[in-house]
């Protein structure tokens, strides 16, 4: 698991970095845009929850779910930021805008909800660990992941540098843990 979240980070890591680039050359591609506030988030998140799972903090079931609601949540910024730059084109050409609103809307709202649900299960895990109460964990790890997601979801999709500070620092995590990994013998 430590060697995929590697190679994840380093996905999250060269979408952060080319999508930056590509989104703010004039005329470029929705795809760059796509890449840096939807790729790169979900890669980090993925990434992050690989890191998680080698440290043992939720089960592989656990990890399986939340990396595929990771990638929901990232996939789910990246529309959301493509439909906006759209509804500011049809702005300015004086098109009416309601229906890629209504998409920018649901998707970022599905992003944040689904981020939040991430939040709180790692937050609920976490605090659990921390001798806490069933009830009194999961209700605080549930209020912060509420107050947390909006914020983590806009900062993910918006400061593309931050994105790929992220994923160095997984990759780091990553490199450290699968190295105190134990090695089996090799057979002859």
């Amino acid at each position: 698991m430590a060697t995929a979240a590697i190679g994840v980070a380093s996905v999250g890591l060269m979408s952060s970095i080319v999508g930056g680039v590509g989104s703010i050359t004039p005329e470029s591609s929705d795809a760059f845009l796509f890449a840096v506030a939807g790729v790169a988030p979900a890669a980090v998140g993925i990434a992050l929850l690989g890191v998680v799972r080698v440290g043992g903090l939720v089960s592989s079931r656990a990890t399986v779910i939340l990396m595929v609601a990771a990638a929901v949540a990232g996939l789910s910024g990246g529309l959301a930021a493509w439909a906006v730059r759209v509804s500011f084109d049809l702005s300015d050409d004086g098109l009416p805008t309601a229906a890629v609103d209504l998409v920018a809307m649901v998707s970022a709202a599905c992003g944040v909800l689904v981020l939040a649900a991430i939040l709180a299960t790692l937050g609920t895990v976490l605090l659990r660990g921390a001798t806490l109460p069933g009830w009194v964990a999961t209700t605080v790890g549930v209020i912060a992941a509420l107050i947390a997601a909006p914020v983590v979801g806009v900062v993910a999709a918006v400061v593309h540098p931050l994105t790929a500070v992220a994923s160095l620092a997984l990759i780091g995590c990553a490199v450290e843990m699968r190295r105190r990994m134990p090695v089996a013998p090799a057979h002859a």
